[in-house]
């Protein structure tokens, strides 16, 4: 078995840089004040499919491989949204001026980055994991 990356397409390098991004993304929701357990299960099993993902494509020479990609990008959209909606009132207190934005400013800047994560899995998915898909 050859462990060869020249023959992988862009879609591998851009899943890498999705995993690295969900990383980030989980690292920053965890330090998050109010965030929700769920969520963060979400984040963490997106980020385990992702990487099983680009793992797999080392293994398993098909197309099918990017459904992984989907499949991360639905788990992390789904947080997305759960996470949100405990944050709802944390960001109504920061606008009326009740709270500092330092509360928030955790959770703010870990779904920025979620959203580019996101955006990343779901570009990497319409790109072949190999060189002779693209």
């Amino acid at each position: 078995m050859k462990f060869s990356i020249k023959d992988k397409g862009i879609g591998i390098y851009l899943g890498a840089a999705a995993f690295i991004l969900s990383l980030v993304t989980v690292i920053l929701y965890a330090t998050a004040y109010n965030s929700v357990s769920s969520s963060l299960a979400l984040l963490i099993v997106g980020m385990i499919v992702l990487i099983g993902t680009v793992v797999a494509v080392f293994f398993i020479k098909t197309h099918w491989l990017n459904l992984g990609f989907l499949v991360a990008a639905m788990l992390f959209g789904i947080a997305l949204v759960t996470g949100l909606n405990v944050q709802l009132d944390g960001i109504g207190y920061v606008i009326a001026g009740l709270n500092p934005y330092s509360t928030i400013s955790t959770y703010v800047s870990s779904a920025i980055i979620g959203i580019i994560t996101l955006i990343v899995t779901v570009v990497a998915s319409f790109f072949g994991v190999n060189k002779s898909e693209e």
